[in-house]
């Protein structure tokens, strides 16, 4: 996600003073190159380490396809450099526009992103005890519940649970305006009908 930021600017923890020999970047094609699905990835570390990853990662997976290997040979050589940037400003645009109708439904938290292209509002107002129907009404008690209950309204959301913050939902916003309009809708529809009167 280095170069999926927004109003930040990337500092990688090698690029500190002392830290070039001590860190461990990973990174990969999927994000900034829009390779989903191909799995290209590399790493840079201190040569011990770099030594002791390549053994065991000789024993769990094998090597890219060549194809895939080429793909990114070209994502590296042929990507114009205006394209991220043209990129951000769309991913922007979207993302502003799902913190706004988030900001629009009573008691959802949520923290503006400064990269990548994910929102995880914290809908824990909608819950069973904390602001929300019962259980016994038809309420929800945890995250993974509420993204359970939004099926039913069309939407399909990931519980934050999965990404360690508990009481979120993600939302992608890496897609069209159009559809994120009616999944926000849609999401705004559940947080009313849980939200206790």
């Amino acid at each position: 996600y280095e170069q999926l930021v927004y109003d930040v600017e990337h500092k990688s923890l090698a690029s500190f003073p002392g830290m070039r020999d001590r860190a461990i970047t990973v990174n990969g094609f999927s994000k900034a190159f829009a390779m989903t699905g191909l799995r290209l990835g590399y790493a840079t570390a201190p040569k011990n380490i770099a030594k002791a990853m390549c053994s065991l990662q000789s024993h769990m997976t094998t090597c890219p396809t060549s194809v895939v290997q080429w793909g990114g040979v070209a994502a590296l050589e042929k990507t114009p450099p205006e394209w991220m940037p043209n990129v951000l400003k769309v991913l922007r645009v979207k993302r502003d526009l799902v913190m706004s109708e988030l900001a629009k439904m009573d008691g959802v938290k949520s923290y503006t992103p400064e990269g990548a292209f994910y929102v995880l509002p914290d809908v824990s107002c909608c819950f069973a005890g904390r602001g929300g129907k019962s259980v016994e009404e038809g309420g929800v008690t945890n995250a993974t519940e509420f993204a359970t209950k939004l099926l039913d309204y069309g939407l399909s959301l990931v519980s934050g649970e999965a990404f360690g913050a508990p009481g979120t939902v993600r939302i992608s916003f890496a897609t069209s305006e159009e559809q994120l309009k009616q999944a926000m809708s849609r999401l705004g529809q559940l947080v009313k009908d849980l939200r206790a009167s």
